[in-house]
């Protein structure tokens, strides 16, 4: 319990100098939960005296306390990273073992969700995605420089709204482009027609984008 009160402490602090200086977009990063939806490290962590189950209702109540409390204009969203030092990945596994408390009880307006390969399971768990909130589907890849074509990611954005409604959806890079001092394996040149091929695809999608 002292670990965790200075730990949220730390986070409440940096926010709100955040808040102070005029943020008012701010998003955590997070892997516990994510993790959780890999059987093998569902096993590494259940080992360490609760249940896969327990630790997820507990990370969902810390980033509770973290985010409480702060102006209603300030908008959270959380990142599920499932590793992405140099191109390489830790966990895998479908979100379905954490997506309804993911969803409904942790208290931020969106989720970054990495989708950009079958490591990540199908779009099923979005079923859990109250109104309200936004889930972002990273669907272009910061590990590989292929970059995708505008097709295949509509076509995934339209499998995914048969599950969640297309309002609720959004379109991202799976992760950030430089995880670790030496980054990922791909040129500046290939990250720019990443990140354009995002936008160029929200446009035409989401007319409001």
């Amino acid at each position: 319990e002292e670990f965790w009160a200075d730990l949220i402490a730390v986070y409440r602090r940096e926010i709100s100098a955040l808040v102070a200086a005029g943020a008012r977009y701010i998003q955590l990063d997070d892997t516990s939960i994510v993790f959780l939806c890999d059987p093998a490290q569902r096993a590494v962590m259940g080992g360490w005296g609760k249940t896969p189950e327990a630790l997820l209702n507990e990370y969902a109540g810390r980033i509770n306390q973290v985010v409480a409390g702060f102006p209603a204009d300030v908008t959270f969203t959380l990142h599920q990273c499932r590793g992405n030092r140099e191109g390489n990945w830790v966990a895998e596994g479908a979100y379905d073992p954490v997506a309804e408390v993911m969803f409904n009880q942790i208290d931020v307006q969106g989720f970054f969700l990495e989708y950009d390969s079958p490591r990540a399971g199908s779009f099923a768990p979005l079923r859990f995605l109250p109104k309200g909130k936004t889930a972002v589907l990273g669907l272009v890849s910061t590990k590989v420089p292929t970059l995708e074509s505008k097709d295949d990611l509509k076509r995934r954005i339209d499998e995914a709204a048969r599950v969640a409604p297309l309002e609720q959806l959004a379109v991202s890079s799976q992760c950030g482009f430089a995880s670790s001092i030496k980054g990922n394996p791909l040129s500046e040149q290939e990250q720019t027609a990443k990140l354009t091929r995002v936008v160029e695809v929200a446009r035409e999608v989401w007319d409001d984008a």
